[in-house]
């Protein structure tokens, strides 16, 4: 999933220009579980500079 800072440099990494040819379209991800492998997607969700922890500890309250 998208993280801010990261998605140029994922997308542009070793393994993503390997399996490009797997790569199936956002719109397509829930088709994923079903597909045979390699099949994979880059999910764009909300951005937040907070750490993965900040968030979690959000999320509990």
């Amino acid at each position: 999933i998208d993280r801010p800072g990261a998605t140029l440099s994922f997308l542009s990494s070793v393994v993503a220009k390997t399996f490009d040819y797997a790569r199936i379209d956002e719109g397509d991800a829930p088709r994923l579980a079903r597909m045979k492998a390699p099949a994979w997607t880059f999910i764009h969700g909300p951005r937040s500079s907070l750490s993965s922890s900040a968030i979690r500890k959000l999320a509990k309250g």
